[in-house]
């Protein structure tokens, strides 16, 4: 398809991943972090690894950890 200037629109398009945040909680200090642990590709499959990380979370004494999922659109080129 093409935009009224002639140009694709196949470049507009932007493309989805889901990123799932680890996000750790330091009790001693207040600190909290933030790391990207996994990313997919579908809603279902963040889902699927934050069942997966939950499964296998170890929390030592002072620190809480925890899983959200951010969706971000970007674009391919």
């Amino acid at each position: 398809m093409f935009n009224n200037k002639g140009e694709s629109k196949m470049s507009e398009e932007k493309k989805k991943v889901f990123l799932i945040i680890k996000k750790t909680y330091w009790e001693y200090d207040g600190d909290t972090w933030f790391d990207v642990a996994e990313h997919a590709d579908t809603k279902e499959r963040a889902d699927q690894c934050i069942n997966a990380l939950n499964t296998l979370k170890i929390e030592k004494k002072g620190n809480k950890v925890s899983y959200l999922i951010c969706e971000v659109a970007y674009e391919n080129k």
